[in-house]
């Protein structure tokens, strides 16, 4: 595996470290969801016994030495760690105080992050701050004004890598102060959220699978192009039914062209090439890994991919889809070298055959010049199929290149939101604004995404919100209790809801199934926010005004795992390389 190979997988393998007394770190709350650390980390994490700070032993994150199997002989140090917490504040306050004592020893990156929300979801006010203190403690303390404020998010986010395994890589930290008008934040006892909703029934709408009909009732206005379908947890059988079931009603009923989903744009070129009818189903079914990853599983989205081949082939205007996930560098080669590979012929091999030889060999300058100068490419692919290969091919140019760090990897990834909104900007310029985009829900509510780390702090959502107004319209699915699963685990059951969370509100009503608009659910509370990795004490790191992120909400009471029939096979990575010798020999 290579180093950024580990770096995006570990960023996203979330994990909890338990509070403990000897930690300075403490927060204490009658509700299990708030005042909860949440910790994504490649490092070693303990308290060092070394160490007397303020009367109690430090928490110190050191490096973790691994040895790169690509190259054998280098091994490599790396501190990688992302610590955050989300309060939900008292009302009435004057000012906001907070404190960090730390030291850093050979990091290439620390920081401290923090923003505060009011009511309606809005940054009141945003502050960072570089604590690479090398070989120092250091305090830093800021107060601020509380003005509206009713949340606090705060995030540390520690960067170190080195090939050198002397060089040793440490962060240690004293302690956190939040005071609120001179108070510390965990003598406040009641500020756990209290959402009590009286759902309007005559709003509801009752869905079913069995009734397409019943998913063309929902009162998308006229005036929404853009639709996003926003999941609340990823790796859910039923989700996956309820957004296919949607897709299909905003292409049959409201001139849906383009679906966009949070996925690789590499391999989702694939599936746009299967659905107009270039590569045919034997070849597409012997290749399962194409349409696999951590939302999408084979089996559940083939049949809405062959349903849409149908499609395309009996109306004149067709419907194209797209990935905007464009971060996964180990994973563009493969689609990319099999994308052009399926436009080769003999009367064609001279001007292909070099090209793939190019993408085999990651010769970036090559392939740039090749493809400013070659016109022949265009007309062999058609302009729509040349001009997706050259964006796709070009964003793998732009991220890609042979002097990139790990950390800018890691930071283009914490900032994908900002990036998955010019891809969709991309796609909108070629196929047109009435299309639906499929995402975590995370991504497509209208408000700060919630994660600091982030140079950007704001959602896919947002920005479109923000550009588009009110042609965008959103869904969110959330769902009661059940089971989920995902492509390297096995099926897990989801704890009950939790007290003030909309799944607990929704599962006490007598409906299974249902759209119901946001615009009543102006309070804050909380609601499930499960990513590519399964965390039970994960569940609940978000919460807001829904009526502020979302526009509707459509809920099920019962969740059932998506089925995983196969394992990708280990030599996927290297197909291109057979292929390749296989088009020598065969041309």
């Amino acid at each position: 595996m290579k180093p950024y190979i580990l770096f995006l997988w570990l960023i996203i393998s979330f994990g909890c470290q338990a509070e403990k007394a000897d930690y300075n770190l403490d927060f204490h709350s009658e509700n299990p969801a708030d005042f909860k650390w949440r910790i994504a980390s490649v490092a070693e994490i303990y308290h060092d016994s070394a160490m007397i700070i303020s009367g109690k032993h430090p928490l110190c994150m050191e490096q973790q030495v691994f040895r790169d199997p690509w190259i054998p002989i280098v091994q490599q140090a790396l501190l990688l760690v992302n610590l955050s917490k989300t309060f939900h504040l008292p009302t009435g306050m004057d000012s906001i105080t907070i404190a960090i004592n730390n030291q850093c020893l050979n990091l290439s990156e620390a920081r401290m992050q923090f923003f505060t929300l009011n009511q309606a979801d809005d940054v009141v006010y945003r502050a960072k701050w570089d604590i690479n203190n090398d070989s120092c403690w250091t305090k830093k303390t800021i107060t601020f004004a509380a003005k509206d404020a009713t949340d606090l998010s705060l995030d540390i986010y520690l960067f170190g890598l080195s090939y050198d395994s002397t060089k040793i890589q440490k962060f240690w930290i004293d302690k956190i102060d939040i005071e609120i008008d001179n108070k510390p934040i965990e003598q406040y006892k009641n500020t756990e959220i209290q959402a009590v909703v009286d759902f309007d029934q005559q709003q509801k709408i009752e869905l079913s699978f069995q009734d397409s009909s019943s998913f063309a009732a929902i009162p998308i206005p006229d005036s929404a192009t853009i639709i996003g379908i926003g999941e609340s947890m990823h790796g859910s059988h039923s989700f996956a039914q309820t957004e296919i079931a949607l897709l299909k009603n905003l292409i049959q009923n409201r001139s849906c062209k383009l679906v966009l989903l949070e996925g690789s744009l590499y391999h989702i070129l694939l599936w746009n090439l299967f659905i107009h009818e270039k590569i045919n189903t034997e070849d597409f079914e012997a290749h399962q890994y194409w349409v696999e990853n951590a939302n999408y599983s084979f089996d559940v989205w083939y049949d809405f991919l062959l349903w849409l081949r149908q499609y395309n082939q009996t109306n004149t205007e067709s419907v194209s889809i797209f990935g905007l996930y464009d971060v996964q560098l180990d994973r563009w080669r493969n689609p990319l070298f099999t994308y052009l590979n399926c436009f080769i012929t003999a009367q064609n091999k001279q001007q292909l055959l070099p090209l793939l030889q190019m993408i085999e060999d990651a010769k970036w300058e090559a392939i740039i010049s090749f493809i400013d100068s070659d016109t022949a490419l265009r007309s062999i692919m058609g302009d729509d199929f040349y001009a997706d290969f050259e964006y796709a091919l070009r964003q793998v140019i732009k991220h890609t290149q042979q002097n990139i760090s790990a950390n800018n990897i890691i930071n283009s990834m914490i900032s994908r939101d900002s990036t998955m909104y010019l891809s969709i900007q991309t796609w909108i310029s070629r196929y047109g604004d009435r299309l639906a985009i499929v995402a975590h829900n995370s991504h497509l509510n209208k408000k700060a995404q919630g994660l600091a780390a982030s140079e950007d702090i704001y959602s896919l959502g947002y920005y479109i919100d923000q550009q588009y107004k009110n042609q965008y319209y959103t869904l969110g699915l959330f769902c009661g209790q059940g089971a989920i699963q995902y492509m390297d685990t096995c099926v897990v059951d989801l704890p009950s809801p939790i007290k003030n969370s909309i799944e607990y509100l929704c599962l006490q009503q007598a409906d299974s199934f249902f759209f119901y608009p946001t615009k009543t659910l102006s309070q804050k509370m909380y609601y499930r926010g499960v990513g590519a990795r399964y965390d039970a004490t994960m569940e609940y790191r978000y919460f807001g005004n829904l009526s502020e992120r979302i526009d509707g909400l459509i809920y099920l009471s019962e969740s059932r795992a998506q089925p995983r029939n196969y394992k990708m096979p280990k030599s996927a990575m290297f197909e291109q390389v057979n292929i390749l010798k296989e088009l020598k020999q065969k041309y």
